[in-house]
């Protein structure tokens, strides 16, 4: 069974001084050398190593119609400052559509302000059923411990389920 993100027109997140950012739906095949360039400023913010993306499997999930992206652009230049790795499936046991964020970034100077809340906001209107979203609470982390994103799924009406344990 396909599962494809709802084609619902475009959003427009809030207006940022003299800038715009629109808010859309692309696909990985469409973007790619644009994604990666993106995550590799995310990956030297994380003072890490860029990520060793699996385009092949990508493309694949894009084929099966799993997989897409829902990015920020600036207005009118259409520059890439921030993107939401959408994965989506159906429930083994309940037949039900989900998302997982798989991985998201937007540049650091677009995150003060409402301009993160609004960019993750305008893609949950987009979203059907549950959505998860893996958070590290090691970036960014506020005076109590825990992530800036964190705080702000909460205040998005996330709330933790549970906590990951990796073996490396």
């Amino acid at each position: 069974m396909r599962v494809q993100p709802v084609p619902k027109p475009e959003s427009k997140c809030p207006l940022l001084g003299r800038v715009t950012l629109e808010c859309g739906w692309e696909r990985p095949s469409e973007v790619a050398r644009e994604i990666t360039a993106l995550f590799k400023r995310f990956a030297t913010d994380l003072g890490r190593e860029p990520y060793d993306i699996d385009w092949d499997r990508v493309f694949a999930l894009e084929r099966a119609g799993m997989i897409a992206l829902w990015n920020a652009r600036t207005i009118p230049d259409r520059g890439l400052i921030g993107s939401l790795v959408c994965v989506r499936g159906m429930g083994l046991f309940t037949s039900k559509p989900f998302t997982r964020i798989e991985a998201g970034y937007l540049a650091p100077e677009w995150r003060a302000g409402s301009a993160g809340f609004s960019f993750i906001k305008s893609l949950l209107v987009k979203l059907d059923g549950p959505v998860e979203w893996e958070t590290n609470d090691r970036f960014e982390p506020d005076a109590n411990g825990r992530s800036r994103l964190a705080t702000l799924l909460e205040r998005l009406r996330f709330v933790q389920v549970g906590t990951t344990m990796r073996r490396q």
